[in-house]
């Protein structure tokens, strides 16, 4: 009696211990976090391709490229898909992403189309590139090669076969250096563009069909120039180039609508009117600016500070028309050039011993100005303070020797003028 009894019980505890393995393996098995192989054909209108599950991350591959809107996943079952979390799909044109319904549980959209990238149709990839959730990254794979291309035209874009060309709102480029005309042409809906290693030349139609772009960053590139925003005048809200050192074309003449600028190292502005019109633009800030041209922010009618440290030259009429400026900082030494500062209505005080030249008609028609102390100015234009109304009060330092024609005509608030030992002459 009590042998039978043993006998059940080992058999008890044998099936006990082999429901467990079981359930274990089968709880292991359909884990978001399991490790699950397996591969085989998928078939879609057209053709057939095929398909590989490796540590849950499903990949569909068509053999030839496809404008299928569907393919068969009879192949996947319900484990296999609700262990899934991540999808990978080369080789197909169109939107597939609506087929991964709700019995892939562990998805949660993570879709992914990806691809090689070629710099020239008749040669081997030198990129790659890949495409998820509105953002599209390209990446450069061949150290010898770093180009974007040079042989696409407007018809013959990489990207036009591509359904979520119209559903793109970003695009980031990593390691291409160089070239590119007309490659992100169709993406009409993409509003920020980050280029990670470009260099300072750039093609024609370099932007070409990015309509809608708002923000741009050059992380790498050290020379700014129009063509790094070519196209981009009506749209452009915000820039970032945090490696640039020099801006050296009319490269934001009637940008309306740019707000946002962020240029660290810029040292200098050569050309004229870089920035002139742009009239959302309302605080600047260069931190290690030291030459700015002629005209550079005339007519920045919404700019209301400025910042530089290490400015030193502002050129004639930098400044002109800018209603709205409030302030200004600059360096030690900083000379001023004709009607740099015309017609700047807001501004109240040059209270800055850091002066050192002024010239005609610089402050003329800044009508707010109340103080204007230079202690080490020592030359002054004519006109200088033309039309000034509610100037009240003006040191100048013992350097000054002169005091041409009108430069205070139509002060007719002045009322002290702290002149110098030294000086020899005064105009009328």
């Amino acid at each position: 009696m009590d042998s039978r009894k043993n006998g059940l019980l080992r058999n008890a505890m044998f099936i006990v211990a082999l429901f467990a393995v079981i359930t274990v393996g089968f709880m292991a098995f359909g884990s978001e976090d399991s490790y699950a192989a397996s591969n085989g054909k998928v078939v879609y209108d057209g053709g057939e391709g095929e398909y590989s599950i490796v540590n849950n991350v499903l990949t569909i591959t068509a053999t030839t490229p496809s404008s299928a809107t569907s393919i068969s996943l009879d192949m996947i079952n319900d484990v296999e898909k609700a262990a899934i979390t991540k999808v990978r799909i080369t080789g197909f044109y169109k939107d597939l992403t609506k087929m991964f319904d709700n019995s892939y549980k562990a998805l949660n959209g993570n879709i992914e189309y990806f691809g090689d990238y070629f710099y020239d149709t008749t040669k081997p990839s030198n990129g790659v590139w890949t495409y998820s959730k509105g953002v599209l990254s390209l990446k450069c794979t061949d150290g010898s090669n770093k180009s974007l291309g040079t042989t696409y035209k407007a018809k013959t874009a990489p990207f036009l076969n591509y359904y979520f060309i119209e559903d793109a709102v970003s695009i980031t480029v990593d390691i291409f250096e160089k070239d590119g005309a007309f490659v992100f042409t169709g993406f009409s809906e993409v509003t920020s563009i980050e280029f990670k290693s470009y260099g300072n030349g750039v093609p024609d139609n370099f932007l070409n069909g990015l309509d809608k772009v708002n923000s741009i960053t050059y992380a790498a590139t050290s020379i700014l120039s129009d063509k790094h925003f070519s196209g981009l005048a009506d749209t452009l809200v915000s820039v970032s180039a945090p490696s640039a050192t020099k801006i050296n074309s009319i490269t934001f003449l009637d940008f309306t609508l740019l707000k946002d600028t962020h240029f660290p190292l810029v040292a200098t502005i050569e050309y004229h009117s870089v920035f002139e019109n742009c009239k959302n633009l309302e605080s600047i800030s260069f931190p290690a600016l030291q030459s700015v041209a002629t005209e550079a922010f005339k007519g920045c009618i919404g700019l209301k500070t400025f910042e530089s440290d290490m400015l030193k030259i502002i050129n004639n009429n930098s400044f002109e028309g800018c209603i709205n400026l409030e302030s200004i900082t600059f360096a030690n030494g900083v000379t001023i050039g004709d009607s740099s500062f015309l017609n700047c209505t807001s501004l109240k005080s040059i209270s800055q011993n850091c002066i050192v030249s002024i010239g005609s008609s610089s402050f003329k028609g800044c009508t707010s100005l109340v103080d204007a102390k230079m202690n080490h100015l020592s030359s002054l234009g004519p006109n200088a303070f033309d039309g000034c109304l509610k100037l009240k009060n003006v040191t100048v330092g013992s350097d000054l020797t002169s005091i041409p024609n009108y430069t205070f005509n139509g002060c007719i608030e002045l009322a002290e003028l702290d002149l110098p030992e030294g000086l020899l002459t005064i105009g009328v």
